[in-house]
Parts: structure tokens; C-alpha cells; sequence
């Protein structure tokens, strides 16, 4: 194994201090993508990386907002609440996601109980 020169080396911190990705440091140093992460966790630990993935659609207080809708009876169903939350969000958001979101919120979901009719 080859050690990096302490130039290159130099110029990696450099552009990871810039917030330059991994790919683009590999394009322009042709230095492998694991040798720059050693580098950036030895010399940089504290570097803040992306979470990466996609943002969550439904903030925390779309997901309260959804569960007040059904606690409070203005809707029954995930799909009532999904259909309130697209006019005003103004996102679309499937009903799936809406059902995530209550449970989330600490509902779930349960069958209503029979209650003999009262006369």
C-alpha cells in the first residue's frame, strides 16, 4: 500500500472543508473514495456528513394536526384526514404516508366496539 502524498492530502482536507462530496474529491484527485473518508474521519472527525435519504413530507405538526382530525371526529378514516391535508398542504400525499404519520403520532389503528342499541 502506497502512502498519499502530504500535498494531496492537503488538497483533499481542503475541498472536504469546501463541502465537496467524496465522488466529486475522487474526480479531481483520482484519490480512491474509502482513502479520502480515512482521511476526513483521522483529520476532519467532526465534519458533518449529510443524513442523506428523502426529507419527510409530513412535518410534526402535519402529524399532529392529522391525529387532532381524528380524535376529535372531524375525520374518521386515514383517507378523510389524507384528503384534508392535500387541500391544504398542497402536497400530495398518499394515504399510506398519512397512516404512517398517525401512527407515528402514538394512534392505532383498532376496530370500533359494537354497543347493543339503546332503546
Amino acid at each position: 500500500m502506497h502512502s498519499i502524498p502530504t500535498s494531496t492530502q492537503a488538497t483533499i482536507i481542503t475541498m472536504l472543508s469546501n463541502g465537496k462530496s467524496y465522488s466529486q474529491i475522487h474526480a479531481a484527485t483520482g484519490i480512491s473514495r474509502t482513502s479520502i473518508s480515512r482521511i476526513c474521519s483521522q483529520v476532519l472527525p467532526t465534519l458533518s456528513h449529510a443524513s442523506g435519504g428523502h426529507p419527510r413530507k409530513l412535518t410534526p405538526a402535519d402529524i399532529h394536526h392529522a391525529c387532532y382530525l381524528i380524535s376529535s371526529g372531524k375525520a374518521e378514516t386515514a383517507t378523510d384526514v389524507t384528503k384534508a391535508s392535500n387541500t391544504v398542504l398542497g402536497l400530495p400525499v398518499s394515504a399510506q404516508t398519512t397512516r404512517r404519520g398517525i401512527r407515528k403520532g402514538g394512534m392505532k389503528a383498532a376496530v370500533k366496539k359494537k354497543m347493543p342499541a339503546l332503546f
